[in-house]
C-alpha cells in the first residue's frame, strides 16, 4: 500500500528473534518521489539509506 502520511510498522517475535518491519512513502521520509535533482536531496536520501541501514536508529 503507498499512502502519505501513513507508516506502518509490523512487529513479530519468533522464538527469540524479534523482527521489526518499517514501511513509509519515500515523501513521509525525505519530502519528495522523484530522482534527486541536487546536493540537499540527494543528502537527504543518502541520510535515509543509512538510518534504514541501522535500525537501531530507527527504534531507540
Amino acid at each position: 500500500m503507498h499512502v502519505h502520511g501513513v507508516p506502518l510498522l509490523n512487529i513479530a517475535l519468533d522464538s527469540d528473534v524479534l523482527l521489526i518491519e518499517p514501511t513509509s512513502s519515500a515523501m513521509d521520509r525525505v519530502g519528495f518521489e522523484h530522482a534527486p535533482r541536487n546536493a540537499a536531496p540527494r543528502d537527504a536520501v543518502a541520510e535515509a539509506r543509512q538510518a534504514l541501514a541501522e535500525p537501531e536508529r530507527l527504534i531507540p
